[in-house]
């Protein structure tokens, strides 16, 4: 039997009173919650508990005559264990509202009603100052008839508690808005060093962004932090984050959600690792990248470099421009009766367009046996400055303007401009005096040639829809290659995620070194001091030094199996016991 929150004084435990916990204790005893508080370092329940708050001083039993069970805790199995602490839940129901994951959640609600309570994950979106006004975001995940049952406690949080849907969604949702934190605190941050740097005036940068669809108010609500390089006290810490984030990862990989580049149309095409490599470089040049990221986006090039190298995925048509090559040679083949590719050296061939693309398509024509190319720009001169990378390919540079003479004359005629509309279409083909039948490839983006260039007698066109036939061909063989791509995908994976787990163990080991070093500092003078004057200060560094590499052999052991790869409930549990072997102050939970 489910317990309603009550119109008056309901019983409310709060379990973590971390920074957003103790801002939720305050708003809650304002709004007149009999409220129970507990944390697992007693001194940090201390404030509330002087502002009215009872203090929990063991969980065993502490859900008794309680109607919610609200935890702050720092992450899934943190709170599983606590609320397994408290053993019978009597009917309360468990109210989570700190990030976890959505498998982690539905673990939860299964040990939480094992207990005899409800369940109603709740994660919030906002800090402090949100939950002090009454303001959180609440996304409520879970059975129906429990979300209306702590509504009216929800509501003393959130002007309008939203309820997302079976167990798991509002997990999801909460890391799926995570993730946006951490891209658009990382875009704004990197768009402000360059306004900065290049001498334009902030406020005017930011005039147009809030007029802009690109506006969103988090960027004003951290812009002074960030002008002004200022991140301590922060309402969301960098440590927390990191932890939301792996789980995002974690979550997207149990939903088999392809975050490796494998899905692009040409299965193994490697631009999508050039645009990787050139962002890595761009932000390592302006110091826009922490340790994290450099890591992760260091380790993904040279994942895709490995992939390249050890498996033949990079073989055939690796990208949109050779596949455009391939379809000319398939359709040139099929017009001949032949259902294969056939050599380009007999073709009159001309490319429109002197960018990225068309310097691939030039790539491919050569290697596919082009015996010549004109390559059209409306600047003759990057047309000519691209033409001189290819000294054994004949490439005549033309203006844009010669286009409908190349569309008389030739028989290939590939597009890959920015312009914003069709160069290409019915009413521009219909007058010329074709010599030979025109084969039109577009990969132009947006398209370069319109549809009804088609239906003018004479003219074959193409675009990149087209080039799934090209793909088709190969898939098979390319899937058992992407099979075995995803082997070594998921080792690298492995090896990140094992270095960034290992990370949690930082803090804890900072904490342990300090400590050792102050004992070892303390230590050192009391010695020195009875030593006399007579001791020179030659057998003084001696002894420093005695006293350093003692202590460097002592923690050599523990530190090497905390960070050493492990389960994260075994980490957390080993760095729990180091925190209360040698007396340290807990990580904070939130």
């Amino acid at each position: 039997m489910v317990k309603p929150v009550l119109d008056a004084m309901p019983t409310v435990a709060l379990l973590g009173t971390g920074l957003l916990g103790e801002a939720i204790g305050v708003r809650l005893l304002q709004q007149g919650i009999d409220l129970r508080v507990w944390n697992r370092d007693p001194r940090k329940a201390q404030s509330l508990i002087a502002k009215g708050a009872r203090s929990i001083p063991e969980l065993a039993g502490a859900a008794g005559g309680c109607a919610s069970v609200i935890t702050v805790l720092r992450d899934g199995p943190v709170t599983a264990e606590v609320v397994a602490a408290l053993g019978p839940l009597d009917g309360a129901c468990c109210v989570p509202m700190g990030t976890m994951g959505v498998s982690e959640s539905c673990a939860l609600e299964l040990q939480v009603r094992s207990q005899g309570g409800a369940y109603l994950e709740a994660p919030v979106l906002g800090s402090k100052p949100e939950a002090l006004k009454g303001s959180l975001l609440v996304m409520a995940g879970g059975d129906e008839a429990s979300f209306h049952d702590q509504l009216p406690l929800l509501r003393l949080l959130s002007e309008k508690p939203m309820w997302m849907g079976a167990t798991g969604s509002g997990s999801a949702c909460k890391l799926a808005l995570n993730q946006l934190i951490a891209s658009l605190t990382h875009g704004y941050s990197l768009a402000l060093r360059l306004v900065e740097a290049s001498g334009l005036e902030v406020e005017k940068f930011m005039d147009v962004l809030r007029t802009s669809a690109l506006y969103a108010p988090t960027v004003d609500k951290k812009l002074e932090r960030m002008l002004r390089h200022h991140y301590d006290d922060p309402n969301f810490t960098t440590a927390l984050l990191r932890k939301d984030l792996l789980l995002f990862l974690r979550e997207a990989s149990l939903l088999q959600i392809n975050t490796s580049g494998l899905d692009s149309l040409v299965l193994g095409e490697g631009q999508i690792l050039s645009q990787v490599k050139k962002m890595m470089r761009l932000g390592q040049e302006h110091k826009s990248l922490g340790p994290i990221l450099n890591r992760l986006l260091t380790q993904a090039v040279s994942t895709g470099k490995r992939v390249r190298s050890e498996t033949n995925l990079g073989t055939g048509a690796v990208s949109i421009s050779s596949a455009a090559v391939e379809l000319a040679q398939l359709k040139l083949g099929q017009s001949r009766g032949l259902d294969q590719l056939v050599t380009l050296e007999s073709e009159q061939i001309a490319v429109v367009g002197a960018g990225r693309m068309s310097r691939l398509l030039l790539q491919h024509l050569q290697a596919k046996g082009a015996a010549g190319v004109v390559l059209l720009n409306r600047t003759v001169e990057r047309a000519e400055l691209l033409s001189r990378d290819f000294p054994e390919l004949p490439v005549q540079c033309r203006p844009l303007t010669d286009l409908d003479q190349y569309l008389s004359t030739c028989s290939l005629v590939f597009t890959s401009t920015a312009a914003d509309d069709p160069i290409i279409d019915a009413a521009r083909l219909q007058p010329l005096n074709r010599r030979s039948r025109l084969r039109l490839i577009d990969i132009g983006v947006p398209r370069n040639i319109a549809a009804d260039a088609a239906d003018v007698e004479g003219v074959e066109s193409h675009d990149v829809d087209d080039l799934q036939e090209v793909v088709a061909r190969n898939q098979e063989a390319r899937q058992a290659i992407a099979r075995e791509a995803e082997q070594l995908l998921q080792q690298e994976a492995q090896q990140f995620l094992e270095w960034w787990d290992s990370l949690e163990a930082v803090p804890t080991i900072n904490r342990l070194r300090s400590s050792m070093e102050t004992i070892r500092s303390e230590e050192l003078q009391k010695a020195l001091s009875r030593m006399g004057p007579d001791f020179s200060a030659r057998e003084r560094k001696v002894v420093e030094a005695l006293s350093k590499g003692i202590i460097n052999k002592i923690l050599h052991t523990p530190v090497t199996q905390l960070r050493a790869p492990q389960s994260r409930q075994e980490r957390q549990h080993s760095l729990r016991t180091v925190e209360r072997l040698f007396d340290l102050e807990p990580q904070a939970e939130s």
